[in-house]
């Protein structure tokens, strides 16, 4: 895995943003927050600048085999029933490892061959737990976990609905999203950003009309249970849950004061993405993960900061912390039931003194367990923590 550099938090924002930010103006299918309701970030947690109290449990996994993983900077990670781990960075691998952190496989090769990908966008497992599904381009292809002749692929719809992420919908359905109209033309008109497909990727159904911007960016993250969450980065601030029968809005993420306003851009269909990302509010909340106990997400704060923000769910209270200016950030990409994932590369141990609480916690863990060498020596480490809050 690479370390990168100071502003990696906005710089890798810029880059997943693009230049684009799409623009509808019609009234959300989606008003109630039935499940968690309205949660207040700055008024419900605490700051912190050290998450030791409230960690319950930390477990250290060294990732062997590191030369045949051949994974950079990790974008995503989804688990399946049998706790390994899919792993997709930004250069488009995808990797596959055992809960002992050993190699399962490599999933697949890049090409134009037969099971071959070109570039793989986003990964979630099937709902069936049989399959890896990978979204490349126009084509969905599905990798048997456990057995590797198991292949099949379909067509999406990309022509009338440019895709960005996807999740399973229950049986052979699927769940895709678009944060971008197909056309400048339709900037401003009353366009779906949410389709249910079949088996053969034809449309069902469609959810969640635009409204002002929404950004393609850590759209879908699946949490524990094989259950997924979108946020479609739009002003709202609305997470929804997707499930096989329906699309259910589940928490409103609200700053306050703080949020940054609808219609910042000004009715722009371009805008100015640094200006955008450094403006004095929080934006963007993003990463979302879920044990049955605890909710994870971060925001981009003002000047682009990153805040941490960790919920417990039944006391609706719990802590943040701000990414460091000077360090790499670091969130977690992965939970199940119990745990939250974090894939962390040894070079946290040699880098600046002026890092995130979680940084910090988790270098001192992996220092500490350095002497009985269970950490692997150089290897990258997937972190599991449990939170008691």
């Amino acid at each position: 895995m690479k370390i990168v550099s100071r502003y990696l938090f906005s710089v890798c924002l810029l880059v997943l943003v693009s230049v684009c930010f799409a623009r509808c103006s019609n009234k959300s299918s989606e008003s109630k927050y039935a499940q968690l309701g309205t949660l207040l970030p700055l008024d419900e947690t605490e700051l912190v600048s050290d998450i030791g109290p409230y960690v319950d449990e930390v477990r250290l996994v060294p990732i062997t085999n590191r030369n045949e993983a051949l994974m950079s900077y990790v974008s995503k990670a989804v688990l399946d029933e049998s706790g390994n781990i899919f792993i997709l960075d930004i250069e488009g691998n995808v990797v596959a490892l055992k809960p002992d952190g050993t190699l399962l496989r490599k999933v697949a090769n890049k090409g134009r061959g037969p099971k071959e990908y070109l570039n793989v966008e986003d990964i979630a497992v099937s709902s069936d737990s049989k399959y890896l599904m990978v979204l490349d381009g126009a084509k969905l292809r599905y990798y048997g976990l456990t057995d590797t002749m198991l292949y099949k692929e379909i067509d999406v719809l990309r022509s009338e609905f440019p895709v960005d992420a996807f999740a399973p919908a229950g049986g052979d359905d699927v769940y895709l999203f678009g944060a971008f109209p197909a056309s400048r033309e339709d900037y401003g008109k009353s366009k779906p950003m949410l389709l249910l497909t079949d088996s053969n990727g034809r449309k069902k159904r469609e959810y969640l009309p635009r409204k002002d911007f929404t950004v393609s960016i850590c759209n879908i993250t699946q949490v524990f249970g094989n259950g997924y969450i979108l946020k479609p980065q739009d002003s709202e601030h609305v997470v929804y849950k997707l499930y096989p029968d329906s699309v259910s809005a589940y928490c409103k993420v609200d700053f306050g004061k703080k949020n940054i306003p609808a219609n910042y851009d000004g009715g722009k269909t371009q805008i100015d993405v640094g200006e955008y990302m450094t403006a004095p509010y929080f934006k963007l909340p993003m990463f979302f993960q879920e044990t049955a106990d605890d909710l994870y997400f971060k925001a981009a704060g003002p000047d682009a900061d990153g805040y941490n923000f960790l919920y417990s769910k039944d006391k609706k209270r719990g802590v943040h912390w701000v990414d460091s200016r000077e360090a790499s950030p670091l969130n977690f990409i992965a939970s199940d039931d119990t745990y939250f994932y974090a894939v962390v590369s040894k070079q946290l141990l040699s880098g600046s003194d002026d890092v995130c609480p979680l940084t910090k916690y988790i270098a001192d863990a992996i220092r500490l367990d350095s002497g009985s060498d269970s950490t692997g020596g150089d290897n990258d480490v997937i972190v599991k923590i449990k939170f008691k809050l």
